[in-house]
């Protein structure tokens, strides 16, 4: 899951040698993993992105798999930029929802999410291209570009699922660095930004 995730961020943001589509369309990453509660029950977006001219929040969602969960697609298409404005400060424009896959699995992530009747656009990421097949309502969006033969950057190293041992390489560094300093002790908030610079983009690291 980590792998669409990190290419999105990279799609939005760049690095790494990778293009940004998205972000020459003026998008910017806002917060990381935000839970938000719909008519459906709560949807945890993997990354909530905003553009301010003309204003509109992309609530993304990234699958390593072929497959969509059903119950969950049904609360992301019953998101609105109301639900998400309620937790955090965002454009006051539509909602519009993205799904970011392998390009293996384009075909069977876009046939799920019509059958449950979700209007999503859904981002393939491919080994050489990302290509943005758009929904109804987003077709201003599309893109088809070119990628390195390389992976995008690791702008996001673990997630909850992720193994312990992933935890620790990440963080031991971090606490060795930060215990050779001058002073012993410190906040956490600072171990956690040297450890994960985007933490601050997660619900209450701002």
């Amino acid at each position: 899951r980590l792998w669409p995730l990190n290419a999105l961020i990279t799609l939005i943001r760049g690095g790494g040698g990778w293009p940004s589509p998205l972000g020459e369309m003026g998008f910017r990453i806002h917060r990381l993993e935000l839970p938000v509660v719909t008519s459906l029950g709560t949807v945890v977006i993997d990354v909530v992105a905003v553009r301010a001219d003309p204003p509109i929040v992309l609530a993304c969602e990234g699958k390593s798999g072929n497959n969509i969960a059903g119950l969950q697609a049904r609360r992301y298409g019953a998101l609105h930029s109301v639900d998400v404005r309620r937790l955090s400060e965002v454009p006051d424009g539509p909602l519009r929802v993205m799904y970011v896959c392998f390009e293996e699995s384009v075909s069977r992530i876009r046939m799920g999410l019509a059958e449950a009747s979700i209007n999503a656009s859904v981002v393939s990421i491919g080994s050489r291209r990302a290509q943005l097949f758009p929904a109804s309502d987003a077709e201003d969006l599309s893109f088809d570009v070119p990628l390195p033969a390389i992976p995008p950057p690791s702008y996001i190293p673990v997630d909850p699922d992720s193994p312990d041992d992933e935890y620790r390489e990440l963080l031991v560094p971090a606490v060795v660095a930060f215990a050779a300093r001058s002073s012993p002790r410190g906040p956490v908030r600072t171990l956690l930004e040297q450890a994960r610079p985007r933490w601050t983009h997660l619900p209450g690291g701002q």
